[in-house]
């Protein structure tokens, strides 16, 4: 009993909150009204329609990157003296080189992306153009796309999320950053294994290249793994 006094004193000193839980369902003429009209089935259509028309879009993005790339001319030897002297060197200096190097590559990359005649209507907070012509023009009349020519404004966070792929800035989604900071390394990378290969075990090659004859279209391995062929590896020019 003593006990029970005790604890009793701690009794309702605190308020307990509780929460009540609703699920609003629609009834009678609601109801009809709501299946007469096809809201539900609507919605639904309208966001299988967006998860399809997301992947077009981005099938587009593709091939505008590789499309607005053709052509740029760049000297990769800067760029490749500098990751290297930060690789031997490793100091402040070095460092501060490299990135200055990086981010003037990164620039030149996404101003001529941005050149391209479309890349306003590609990155336009609301893709009105993209849906109505853009589109169209490509793929032909995609249901997917036909479906939100009047509701483009769907698409303002999705737009915003694909136009950092064209920043100039470090973002390492960005196309600029990719090139720059991810696959031009691995390119320095696989001519030094090339080299390598050529110095200690010649034989190979001269085998590899009668085996890939057909692939490599009458070029040599020398000539692939060899700084001005990166541009053709990664921008798809002819």
């Amino acid at each position: 009993m003593a006990k029970n006094t005790i604890f009793s004193q701690f009794t309702g000193l605190y308020p307990v909150s509780k929460t009540l839980r609703f699920e609003l369902k629609p009834v009678s003429k609601t109801l009809e009204k709501i299946w007469e009209k096809g809201i539900i089935k609507g919605d639904k259509s309208k966001a299988d329609h967006y998860v399809d028309a997301k992947k077009i879009i981005d099938e587009y993005h593709k091939y505008f990157i590789s499309e607005a790339l053709k052509g740029i001319k760049l000297d990769w030897t800067p760029l490749r003296d500098a990751f290297i002297d930060s690789l031997t060197n490793r100091t402040q200096d070095s460092k501060k080189k490299l990135e200055d190097q990086q981010k003037g590559f990164r620039k030149k990359i996404a101003e001529k992306l941005a050149a391209h005649p479309h890349f306003k209507e590609l990155t336009a907070s609301t893709p009105k153009e993209l849906f109505e012509k853009i589109l169209p023009d490509h793929f032909g009349k995609e249901e997917s796309i036909e479906a939100f020519k009047r509701f483009s404004t769907y698409f303002k966070g999705f737009q915003e999320n694909r136009k950092n792929i064209y920043s100039a800035e470090a973002i390492s989604t960005g196309v600029p950053y990719r090139i720059v900071h991810d696959n031009f390394p691995k390119f320095l990378s696989n001519i030094e294994i090339f080299q390598n290969i050529q110095k200690h075990c010649p034989c190979v090659l001269t085998d590899a290249e009668t085996e890939l004859k057909k692939l490599l279209k009458g070029r040599k391995f020398a000539e692939i793994f060899n700084i001005d062929f990166f541009i053709i590896c990664f921008f798809h020019v002819n």
